[in-house]
């Protein structure tokens, strides 16, 4: 009886790990993203000017109001970007999804949802 016990525990965790390296190999991938210098651009503008910006100064509907939604994003973005350049965004990103994986397997153990909950995101 306790060898099957151990023997499912031990399945589990090396299924929690094998979705860990899965999840941090996807978080590691970078594409090319055609955004990217607009948010480091508009992150480096919201430094500079220490204001919410109300127009697209860079695109051709700058005579409309504009709503910057992602303006702390872009503020991290570009101060991590102008410390470490694109390696530190990469990390930051890994940083930020292993927190999010870190919180959440500590808010199913807390809920007590159970050890299937707790194998399936870490």
């Amino acid at each position: 009886m306790l060898g099957g016990v151990l023997a499912t525990r031990t399945s589990e965790r090396s299924a929690a790990r094998a979705a860990a390296l899965v999840v941090f190999s996807l978080s590691t991938l970078t594409l090319a993203d055609s955004d990217l210098w607009g948010h480091l651009r508009f992150g480096l503008d919201t430094l500079h000017s220490w204001r919410l910006p109300f127009d697209d100064p860079y695109s051709f509907t700058q005579d409309r109001p504009w709503i910057n939604h992602e303006w702390l994003s872009e503020t991290l973005m570009y101060l991590t970007f102008s410390v470490a350049g694109p390696l530190g965004l990469v990390t930051f990103k890994v940083t930020l999804l292993g927190g999010l994986i870190g919180a959440t397997v500590v808010a199913l153990r807390d809920s007590r949802g159970g050890r299937l909950a707790v194998v399936v995101v870490g």
